[in-house]
């Protein structure tokens, strides 16, 4: 299967493996909390997961 990438992306991959690994596992994790977070508000957005409010103590 071959996979056609943009400049742009090309331009990331480069930046990204020239992060040590310790950072590249960073910015991986950094990036999965921002999907889940976005997915989380596209729920919300849709109606499907209703809002959860916390009480202050």
């Amino acid at each position: 299967m071959i996979v056609e990438i943009d400049a742009r992306e090309q331009e990331l991959i480069h930046y990204f493996r020239g992060l040590t690994s310790f950072n590249q596992q960073r910015l991986m994790s950094i990036a999965g909390t921002a999907y889940e977070n976005r997915q989380r508000a596209l729920a919300v957005q849709e109606g499907s997961t209703p809002i959860q409010c916390r009480q202050k103590a």
